[in-house]
């Protein structure tokens, strides 16, 4: 389902961010707040981390920047292999298929403690500011590009900054979707 979105288009990541956060409220949005929280083990996430760590806007800031035209490339982005080379490797590293574990970023963990269950609607507002902004972008700005949230040497382009989110949501959904199938799930 996820290699599919290497080569994406913008209509397609739209309807696919769409489609994560319509599953996303009909399957868990009648979780009760021990469903929501329970964790299959001390080491995983429970469902509503994995919405929790999906509920960042890392990207909001750059994708305003780059709508206002304030946006200015730094060193890394201006790389001519670079932003190609690590979007592959993201891409590849997040595909919910591949059935690996990727650790997350310190900056991007999520809370430890009971996550309230509003913060479905947050990720649900997250993914349509993020559609938002994709069908505002122009085709011609596709190819800025920018850098990670997370790391600022990892560089690639604005419309593989959209697939690598749309997969992440993926990725981290299909995980939210194992932690309801558990042996024990209340």
């Amino acid at each position: 389902m996820a290699s599919d979105l290497r080569r994406a288009d913008i209509p397609r990541l739209m309807a696919e961010a769409d489609a994560i956060a319509a599953a996303a409220q009909r399957e868990f949005g009648t979780l009760t707040s021990a469903q929501w929280n329970w964790k299959p083990d001390r080491s995983e996430w429970s469902i509503g981390q994995c919405f929790d760590h999906l509920s960042t806007s890392a990207y909001f800031p750059t994708l305003r920047a780059i709508q206002t035209r304030t946006k200015r490339a730094t060193l890394w982005e201006r790389l001519p292999i670079l932003p190609a080379l690590s979007a592959r490797l993201l891409l590849h590293a997040l595909d919910p298929d591949a059935g690996r574990k990727v650790k997350a970023p310190a900056i991007l963990t999520p809370s430890a403690s009971a996550i309230d269950r509003d913060l479905l609607q947050r990720f649900v507002d997250v993914q349509r500011e993020l559609v938002a902004f994709m069908a505002a972008t122009p085709h011609e700005a596709l190819t800025i590009n920018v850098t990670s949230p997370v790391k600022p040497v990892i560089t690639y382009s604005l419309l593989d900054a959209y697939r690598i989110a749309v997969v992440h949501a993926q990725l981290h959904t299909r995980q939210a979707r194992a932690v309801a199938a558990t042996p024990g799930f209340p």
